[in-house]
């Protein structure tokens, strides 16, 4: 797939998933490797990396969200090269609100906006 494809498809994606669990109420997003030193709450306007992989083909997933200054920029800084799409995107946490599968709604959730590919791992590079 094409970056600028990939770009345009991830812009708007909510920053949760089955690697991220945002504070939907608050509407805050962890990052991944402040979570330790306390305050890792992301808020919208906040400029993040994040990891997403193509889960199955079927779903781009969020794997993490960092904050911008820890220099996160290739799919091997975070995480190991699978039989799958993965990219890290740099972004803009924007808030739009979320909609979820079972129809919950969250009026504070945050999106990725502004969405820059920083790196792409095609699902070849994985066998």
């Amino acid at each position: 797939m094409e970056s600028e494809q990939i770009a345009r498809k991830l812009t708007g994606a909510v920053a949760g998933g089955l690697g991220v669990t945002p504070d939907y109420e608050r509407g805050r997003v962890p990052c991944a490797l402040c979570r330790a030193e306390g305050d890792a709450a992301l808020a919208a306007g906040d400029r993040v990396t994040a990891a997403l992989r193509n889960y199955e083909g079927h779903t781009w997933e969020p794997v993490a969200v960092y904050c911008r200054s820890h220099g996160i920029d290739q799919v091997t800084d975070v995480m190991e090269v699978l039989a799958e799409e993965q990219v890290i995107l740099a972004a803009t946490l924007e808030p739009t609100g979320y909609l979820d599968p079972l129809s919950g709604y969250h009026p504070n959730a945050l999106s990725f906006g502004g969405v820059e590919l920083l790196d792409y791992s095609p699902t070849a590079a994985g066998y």
